[in-house]
């Protein structure tokens, strides 16, 4: 997994999570 993959992937969850009430 490239270094631009993961920041994508983390870039999604934190994105994710402040759509989320959990977030």
């Amino acid at each position: 997994i490239g270094v631009g993959a993961a920041v994508v992937s983390l870039g999604l969850v934190f994105t994710l999570g402040d759509f989320l009430p959990s977030g």
